[in-house]
């Protein structure tokens, strides 16, 4: 597994925590299609015209983690 799909994997378990804990329904189904998005395509890369001359594996490298949410 690379990197970048291991990483994906770590998203994919703390984003369906999030979808769970979210109430608002259109919040809720406008976090799935982006996430589906995210799923489909994985992080930009050059190729993408809008990254182009952005280095994503910056962000990509970076341990990010998805907050919890406070009651």
């Amino acid at each position: 597994m690379t990197l970048g799909l291991e990483k994906e994997t770590i998203y994919t378990k703390d984003f369906q925590t999030v979808l769970e804990q979210t109430k608002d329904a259109e919040l809720k189904e406008l976090r799935q299609k982006a996430f589906d998005y995210f799923t489909e395509n994985g992080f930009p890369t050059p190729k993408n015209e809008e990254w182009k001359y952005t280095n994503a594996s910056l962000i990509q490298n970076s341990k990010f983690k998805i907050q919890k949410f406070k009651k």
